[in-house]
């Protein structure tokens, strides 16, 4: 059994369709596709409790709390507590390809002690003044510096079908992980794989100051308890939804930072209260 879990916010209700569609179209065998959605949102008090259309195969469920963008992983961590019901989490502003679910479930079947994750980031990356965080293990190579030839093939034939350079069609979809391996930060739009038993209380104890920047709490409650996150070799990227700028978290400030501002207050979080990435 395996299940998909996404959240959303009423902004994005209307644009939820062909999100979806692509998780509805998946080549793995997907046993259920879960929306939570919150009774009451922090971000939108004067919310009317609308709740979106939904297409045949995606179950509804109402959340008792608003974790925020971790609500994502966190409901269906708690609703299957105690299974080892494998749950992939995406985002609600992306449009998966139909290998996504698959490529997870596979890394899984590889390292099922792991978060298996389609692409991530070194925290030294995301923040060059934090020290590195080696532990010995063999490190993804993450980026599209790393030439990969199946997307530049990809990407020349739709270069020669419009007969340009500068092409008007959306980009075929990049793989950016050139070599598998492990790293300290997911990244949960592009889609991850985690058992209910990673998650302990603490994931749901989360700060007020960080509750917007669900990648850097769920990597540090991960690194807490020791859960290695893994990213395979060449996982499709999902591409951008048309409601991906609406209500972005990017784009919003918390506390008075910016998502940066954020990031860097969650890692300072996990360094100083548990001593991890250090």
């Amino acid at each position: 059994m395996a299940i998909i879990s996404l959240t959303s916010i009423p902004p994005r209700f209307s644009g939820l369709g062909p999100v979806l569609d692509s998780l509805l179209a998946q080549s793995a065998k997907i046993d259920e596709i879960r929306l939570y959605i919150p009774r009451r949102y922090k971000r939108f008090p004067d919310w009317n409790g609308c709740l979106p259309d939904l297409p045949h195969g995606v179950h509804l469920i109402r959340a008792e709390d608003d974790f925020g963008p971790a609500s994502k992983v966190l409901n269906a961590a708690m609703d299957l507590a105690g299974q080892e019901t494998p749950i992939l989490f995406c985002d609600d502003d992306r449009l998966y390809p139909e290998g996504w679910a698959r490529g997870l479930l596979d890394g899984h079947a590889m390292r099922p002690g792991d978060c298996i994750a389609t692409v991530g980031r070194h925290l030294s990356e995301l923040f060059p003044d934090n020290p590195p965080c080696f532990n010995g293990t063999r490190r993804a190579l993450i980026g599209k510096h790393y030439v990969d030839p199946y997307y530049r093939y990809q990407r020349l034939r739709q270069q020669w079908r419009e007969g340009r350079l500068a092409t008007v069609g959306p980009k075929p979809a990049r793989r950016l992980v050139a070599r598998a391996g492990h790293t300290e930060i997911l990244l949960g739009y592009a889609g991850a794989l985690i058992l209910p038993r990673f998650v302990d209380a603490a994931f749901f104890d989360i700060p007020e100051d960080v509750w917007m920047v669900d990648d850097i709490w769920l990597s540090g409650n991960l690194a807490r308890r020791r859960i290695p996150i893994y990213l395979p070799k060449r996982l499709e990227i999902c591409r951008k939804a048309a409601n991906d700028t609406v209500q972005a978290l990017r784009d919003c400030q918390f506390s008075g930072v910016g998502r940066d501002g954020s990031n860097r207050r969650a890692v300072r979080f996990f360094q100083h209260t548990h001593g991890v990435w250090t």
